[in-house]
C-alpha cells in the first residue's frame, strides 16, 4: 500500500470538511451581504417623491436609533464584538425638497469620534417619521447603519468604517414616497342671445393647501398663455383676458387642497356666471366683482366648466301697445283710397 496515496486521500478529505464547516459557520453568523465592502464615507440618507413630474415641496424627518445587533436584523461580524451606548451618530436627519424638486440627500450627522469607547461594531436603525403631507404614502423602509470602532496604534479608538444594509444586503438607503396628485381644467365659455363672444373676463385663483407650497399653472387662449408657471399657495395670482373657449390648467393638486376662483368683467356687460364640475359657485353676479366658487379637491376631481351668460327679453310689449294705432291708420287709409277713388270715377263719367 502507497502511504503517501493514502496521506493524500486523508488530507484532502480534512480540507474538504474544513471548508465545509467554516461555510456552515460563516452562516450561522453572517453579516449582510456586502459587509466586506465596508466605506470611510459618512452614510448619507436619500428621499425621493414618485407618482407625479411636479411636487411642491416639503420635509422628510428621520429618526435613527441604536439598536443591539442579534441574528434576526443581520447576524454579527467576525473579529468584532456587538456594542451599545456609543452615541456614535445622531439621532435625527432632515431632508427638505424645495418646490418642484422630486430627489434630495443629506449626510448623517457624526456624534462622537469613538474615544475611550469599546472596540466593536455599533448598529443604528433609520426609519422615516410620517409627512403628514396630503397625498403622500410615506415609506415604510427600516436601514440600518453598523459603524465599526476600533484600536489605533496609540491606543486610542476611531472609526474604522461604516456599513449601510437593510439587515440582509448591502443597500444605499432611499426612502421613496409615493404622492397621488390631480389636474383641475377649467374651461369658459360665453353664451346668451346678447352675448359677445370676444368679451374678456379677468380671473383671479388663489389655491390653499395645508402641505404644499406651491402648485404649477399653464393657460391658453388669455391675454399672456404661461405654460408650467409656479404658483405659491395661499397667494392670488390674476389672469386677465380669459374669453370663449379658454383654459386653464392647475397641476400638483392634493387631496383637500382649496381652489378659489373669482371673476371680475372690467366691461360691466351684464354677465352671469354658472358653473358645472367640481366647484361650487357661491355668487354669480360677474359686474359687481362677487362671481366667486370654490373647488375642494378630491380623487378625481370634475373638470370645471364656467359658462358666462348675457340673456335679454325680446320686447314684445312695444307691439301690443301700438297695435291699435297700427289698425286705426291702415283703417283711415282705406277709407281715404275708397272716397278718392270714386270721386275720380264720378269725374270721369260727368266728362
Amino acid at each position: 500500500m502507497n502511504l503517501n496515496n493514502i496521506f493524500k486521500k486523508i488530507s484532502g478529505f480534512a480540507l474538504v470538511g474544513a471548508i465545509a464547516f467554516a461555510g456552515f459557520a460563516g452562516t450561522a453568523d453572517a453579516a449582510p451581504q456586502g459587509a466586506d465592502q465596508g466605506t470611510n464615507t459618512v452614510p448619507q440618507l436619500t428621499k425621493t417623491v414618485k407618482g407625479s413630474d411636479y411636487f411642491g415641496g416639503g420635509t422628510f424627518n428621520f429618526t435613527i436609533t441604536e439598536v443591539g445587533i442579534t441574528d434576526n436584523n443581520g447576524g454579527g461580524y467576525d473579529g468584532y464584538n456587538s456594542q451599545t451606548g456609543g452615541n456614535l451618530i445622531g439621532n435625527t436627519a432632515t431632508i427638505t425638497l424645495e418646490p418642484g424638486q422630486t430627489t434630495g440627500n443629506v449626510y448623517v450627522t457624526v456624534n462622537n469620534p469613538a474615544d475611550n469607547l469599546p472596540v466593536g461594531v455599533y448598529r443604528y436603525q433609520v426609519t422615516e417619521e410620517a409627512s403628514n403631507i396630503s397625498g403622500m404614502t410615506d415609506s415604510d423602509a427600516t436601514y440600518y447603519i453598523d459603524v465599526f470602532v476600533q484600536r489605533t496604534e496609540d491606543n486610542g479608538r476611531e472609526i474604522a468604517y461604516y456599513i449601510v444594509h437593510d439587515g440582509a444586503n448591502k443597500v444605499e438607503p432611499n426612502f421613496e414616497n409615493t404622492l397621488a396628485q390631480e389636474d383641475l381644467v377649467i374651461t369658459k365659455t360665453i353664451t346668451g342671445n346678447q352675448a359677445n363672444l370676444s368679451d374678456t373676463f379677468t380671473f383671479t385663483i388663489n389655491v390653499g393647501s395645508t402641505s404644499n407650497t406651491s402648485v404649477r399653472y399653464s393657460t391658453t387662449g388669455v391675454t399672456n398663455n404661461v405654460e408650467n408657471q409656479a404658483v405659491t399657495t395661499g397667494q392670488d395670482i390674476t389672469i386677465a383676458g380669459v374669453t370663449n373657449n379658454s383654459t386653464i390648467t392647475l397641476t400638483g393638486l392634493t387631496a383637500n387642497d382649496t381652489v378659489k376662483i373669482t371673476e371680475s368683467d372690467a366691461k360691466d356687460g351684464g354677465y352671469k356666471a354658472n358653473v358645472s364640475g367640481g366647484l361650487t359657485l357661491n355668487a354669480a353676479d360677474v359686474d359687481s366683482g362677487a362671481a366667486t366658487g370654490t373647488a375642494t379637491v378630491t380623487a378625481d376631481i370634475a373638470d370645471i366648466e364656467w359658462e358666462n351668460s348675457r340673456t335679454a327679453q325680446i320686447p314684445t310689449g312695444l307691439i301690443e301697445n301700438i297695435a291699435p294705432f297700427v289698425l286705426a291708420i291702415a283703417a283711415a287709409g282705406i277709407v281715404f283710397f275708397i272716397y278718392f277713388k270714386r270721386d275720380k270715377d264720378e269725374e270721369e263719367q260727368l266728362a
